[in-house]
């Protein structure tokens, strides 16, 4: 589950710049 949310996370930050 980290695992996933971290993903998640990370491409929501990129995709937000």
């Amino acid at each position: 589950m980290c695992t996933s949310i971290a993903v998640v996370d990370k491409f929501l930050f990129i995709r937000n710049k």
